[in-house]
């Protein structure tokens, strides 16, 4: 899989998650997700997925999921790297 069928996947999937969990203050909320091959549509393991312009970012699990969270409101950008 190529980094731009990675980083295409990614934005479709961020935008399919950003309706998210807001905290009690509404500055923030969670994104959960999956990072998949867009050829075979396994899942990628040990992938870095960072909220673009902030420091937010955690690691894909066995089963490609991830968790975000304190991720600032509002429209979104998600990269990944293997």
């Amino acid at each position: 899989m190529t980094w731009q069928h990675l980083r295409r996947r990614l934005a479709l999937l961020g935008l399919m998650t950003m309706p998210s969990i807001a905290s009690a203050q509404g500055t923030t909320g969670t994104v959960r997700g999956r990072v998949t091959d867009a050829n075979s549509g396994r899942a990628i393991t040990d992938a870095s997925v960072q909220v673009v312009g902030t420091r937010v970012g955690a690691f894909t699990n066995a089963n490609g999921e991830f968790i975000l969270t304190l991720v600032p409101t509002g429209p979104r950008v998600l990269s990944a790297k293997r």
